[in-house]
């Protein structure tokens, strides 16, 4: 890029005035084209009304031949009585005739073209004539002399038809045999009808000539006139471009004050690049902005601005100028530069080029500015809007799927309780058995949307590892049984080394477990139908090591690559095996953080091997605390008596909090499915405890808790907040608005009976 300098005038604003004055040449050109084929037009009509005229004059010539020829055989006929007589006699009548049919076929609203000639053709007039004919007739049929010339052949056409019917009155007296005294009358009547016709004829002729010579003046003083309104417009033409011209130089002038204004408030420089001598024209504010020394004529090479380039930048710089150029539009860029003070800044530069040849660039010219300031700006808020947006929408997403897998486990576990606390109808040993399995999947789902919280809550240093000394054998014999029905619904066999049993690793055995379980689990869908899943086990002196390995199609060395990229699987093809593609990512991390290691080896058509290094617990035993649900209640709520009303929508946990409340013959239940009738429910009945969902159709339990603590009536109603959402800054929020505990989804039995007399004594 160039600069010009601010005192030879704007560039832009000339290149628009040039635009302008090539406009207005373009239409001179356009106004002068049209009136050039207008007077052609003329002229080509001029020379139309000359053939036609002498077409005219030809047909007439030959209507009059025929007439006469019509008249003398007919006067032959008439003497003579011989047949070849009054053939001559018809010949010559079908000249005339054929005009006459001509003309009133062109007499009609829409004439039938091709009948007018063939009647022209019959009357003898020449094949090339008859479109001019046709065309002057009725382009000029209504013109004065026009009209007359075409009255006075109509008058001579019907006297034509008289003569026709004399002929046939001639030859019916000749057919009747009557004797010779009678032809004296039909030689008098055909002498004076040639009379007339001929009389007829001359005057045709004489207003046919008038009215060719009054359409040709006519044409000629439209050409003129047309000539004299083109020589007028162009006078005037020139006259307002003079007048043009002169303002603009004055707005070009005007504008050239009002750039060095514009330029000076907001430090614009002007650049200009040469192409021919690759050199850049730098007007003072450009130079300043590239800290140059002052040049003869403000000259540089342009190479000497691109040095300051950063080199990150140069490459895209020279790609975006051409393909700017390329496409014809303004190279806007924005780069940085290192200038010889040693600061590195943003330079903004918006130009234009210009061609020399419709092809080649002639000379680009733009504007620079500093813009550094502008960019640190835009860094700064887009860092802090990003950051902020990241933010809530990672609590919004956690506090959604909290709420959302919490609720239905929330059924599961609590009716689960229910029925194996049933003292009405108690389960048998095989129904007590199955239902454990359903409460030990239900607790380990519950520990995995804890621990996909975790995980998430891992980005912002949040995750919860709680590390004691764990027995490793029970975790994984634990984890074993859990993927029972999926190594049988698959016809897996497991080959597992056995732990020995008086050994301890240090780790959090919720997450130890769910390492275990993601590592099995992926070894059972990824191998082959009916293969074997192989679990060893070694140990170091310091570490425990466990290995499991498959028999599947194993992965190519790309899908190792891609193994622990969140959401990436390996079944992202047909028939691909279900997994959200977090199991390994998952697993990796929570070994990493338990103070061990997992690594993944695998090869095409060999299995993949999994490897589980953990750090032993040397220093001494420790008992073992069993981590599964404890159901073995009472029968009944001790202590507890009142009324409780309930603000739930969910029917399920409706019927489940119904269930647990049935414990107890003293607590009355009230269910309202809105916030609004949870309102008026307390309202009237003043209960000792109100339980609150905080996700409510018509508003949000926030909002229940602020209505009730603003009204005087129900401001000292206890309030323990019930949901499914388990997000910190939900209970924190929760709290702070009135509740004086939260209670999350899903809800253990135990918990309720040992918590709910507190808020009904």
């Amino acid at each position: 890029m160039s600069a010009a300098p601010g005192s030879d005038g704007i560039a832009t604003t000339a290149h628009g005035l040039g635009n302008w004055q090539r406009g207005k040449r373009r239409a001179s050109a356009i106004v002068f084209v049209m009136a050039v084929l207008l007077l052609a037009l003329l002229c080509s009509a001029i020379v139309g009304v000359l053939s036609s005229a002498r077409a005219y004059a030809g047909g007439e010539s030959l209507y009059t031949k025929g007439q006469k020829n019509a008249v003398r055989w007919l006067g032959h006929y008439l003497r003579s009585g011989e047949e070849g007589d009054y053939q001559h006699y018809l010949d010559a009548l079908a000249v005339p005739l054929g005009d006459r049919a001509a003309q009133i076929e062109l007499e009609k609203p829409s004439p039938d073209y091709a009948a007018a000639r063939r009647g022209l053709l019959q009357g003898g007039n020449d094949p090339a004539d008859l479109d001019a004919l046709i065309g002057f007739y009725r382009l000029f049929r209504h013109m004065p002399l026009v009209a007359d010339a075409i009255q006075t052949w109509s008058t001579a056409d019907d006297d034509l038809m008289q003569l026709k019917r004399l002929g046939e009155q001639i030859r019916r007296a000749r057919s009747a045999g009557t004797d010779d005294g009678w032809a004296a009358g039909f030689d008098i009547e055909i002498n004076r009808l040639d009379d007339v016709l001929n009389a007829e004829e001359m005057q045709f002729s004489r207003q046919l000539g008038k009215s060719a010579r009054w359409v040709q003046e006519l044409l000629l003083l439209a050409t003129a006139g047309l000539a004299i309104a083109l020589i007028a417009a162009g006078l005037g033409f020139a006259r307002m471009m003079w007048l043009r011209l002169a303002r603009s130089q004055q707005e070009v002038e005007e504008g050239n004050a009002r750039w060095a204004l514009a330029a000076e408030a907001g430090q614009l420089g002007l650049v200009e690049w040469r192409v021919r001598d690759d050199t850049v024209l730098l007007d003072p504010r450009a130079i300043a902005i590239y800290e140059l020394q002052p040049e003869p004529g403000n000259v540089y090479p342009s190479q000497l601005l691109r040095r300051r380039v950063h080199p990150d930048d140069r490459r895209t710089m020279k790609r975006e100028t051409l393909s700017a150029i390329a496409a014809g539009l303004p190279v806007v860029q924005r780069f940085r530069v290192a200038l010889p003070s040693g600061r590195l800044r943003h330079l903004e530069v918006d130009g234009r080029a210009f061609m020399a040849d419709g092809r080649n660039v002639s000379h680009m010219v733009g504007l620079v500015r500093d813009v550094t300031e502008e960019v640190s700006a835009q860094h700064a808020l887009l860092e802090e809007g990003a950051a902020q947006r990241t933010y809530q929408a990672k609590r919004e997403f956690l506090s959604r799927v909290s709420h959302e897998l919490r609720t239905p486990l929330n059924a599961v576990i609590g009716f689960s309780d229910l029925m194996r606390t049933d003292p009405v109808e108690p389960l048998t040993a095989t129904q007590m058995g199955r239902l454990d399995r359903v409460v030990d999947g239900g607790q380990y789902l519950l520990r995995l949307v804890n621990d996909l919280l975790d995980v998430a809550r891992l980005e912002v240093g949040e995750m919860s590892i709680a590390l004691s000394s764990v027995r490793l054998a029970p975790v994984l014999r634990n984890a074993v049984d859990l993927l029972e029905t999926a190594r049988v619904a698959r016809g897996i066999t497991i080959d597992m080394d056995e732990p020995p049993p008086q050994l301890f690793v240090v780790a959090d055995p919720v997450r130890l477990k769910q390492v275990f379980v993601n590592i099995l689990s992926n070894a059972i869908k990824y191998n082959r139908a009916n293969g074997t899943v192989f679990v060893g086990f070694a140990l170091t002196p310091t570490q425990a090591v466990l290995t499991v390995r498959d028999q599947g199609a194993g992965m190519s060395s790309q899908q190792q690559r891609d193994l622990f990229v969140p959401f990436r699987r390996l079944g992202d093809e047909p028939n691909a095996t279900e997994g959200a593609g977090l199991g390994l990512v998952i697993s990796r991390h929570l070994a990493e953080r338990q103070g061990g290691s997992l690594d993944v080896a695998s090869a095409r058509g060999d299995g993949t091997t999994v490897t589980i290094r953990l750090s032993r617990d040397l220093l001494e035993e420790v008992e073992h605390a069993d981590f599964e649900a404890t159901t073995a209640f009472g029968s009944a709520l001790a202590g507890a008596a009142g009324v409780i009303v309930y603000i739930e929508d969910d029917p399920v946990n409706v019927l489940l909090m119904e269930q647990y409340v049935a414990l107890s013959a003293d607590v009355q239940l009230l269910v309202a499915r809105d916030g609004a009738s949870g309102l008026e429910l307390a309202r009237h009945w003043m209960p000792n405890l109100v339980l609150l969902d905080m996700q409510l159709p018509d508003m949000s339990g926030l909002d229940v808790l602020d209505r009730l603590r603003a009204d005087p009536a129900t401001s000292g109603i206890r309030v323990v907040a019930l949901s499914a959402d388990a997000m910190p800054a939900q209970v924190t929020e929760a709290i702070a608005h009135g509740a004086e505990a939260y209670w999350t989804k899903p809800l253990a039995l135990s918990k309720f009976k040992s918590e709910l007399p507190k808020y009904l004594r």
